[in-house]
């Protein structure tokens, strides 16, 4: 294209406006550029977000299982521990029971074991006291004899 004169007033205010337009479409392209590549920046990290997503429902899935696999078990350990729990009370029931049947036994054996004691004690006495008797009457006799007396 040939420049038209420079002395035409239309002519240098179209010039003026196609360089401003010229201008401002290289500064917007300029600004377009730059907000696309903000744009891409934004999609690569919502593609490295969604892929984290993705991971982190998978890791959360097992989890998930993880912790179903654990109540399970902690509900078998309850239950199990309920009828431990149970077999102690009736142990101790019984051991209970058993306790107090021997404590009996123990103090009837102790109360036999005194009336023995007892007993024998008088009989060793009485028998003792015969003995005497009997020692004195030995004693008579041997003395009407004539016959020396034994060491006492």
């Amino acid at each position: 294209m040939t420049q038209p004169p420079p002395d035409d007033l239309t002519t240098k205010i179209l010039i003026q406006i196609r360089d401003e337009m010229r201008e401002m479409r290289a500064s917007f392209e300029a600004r377009f550029d730059g907000i696309e590549r903000r744009l891409d920046k934004l999609d690569d990290r919502m593609a490295k977000l969604e892929d984290r997503m993705d991971r982190l429902e998978a890791r959360m899935d097992r989890l998930e299982a993880r912790m179903d696999e654990l109540e399970a078990r902690m509900d078998r350990l309850e239950a199990r521990m309920d009828r431990l729990e149970a077999r102690f009370d009736a142990l101790e029931a019984h051991n209970s029971k058993q306790h107090g049947e021997l404590l009996a036994f123990i103090n009837e054996v102790h109360s036999d074991l005194k009336k023995f004691a007892s007993i024998a004690n008088e009989t060793i006495l009485h028998y003792a006291d015969e003995m005497d008797k009997v020692r004195g009457r030995l004693n008579v006799i041997e003395d009407r004899l004539g016959i020396p007396h034994g060491p006492e």
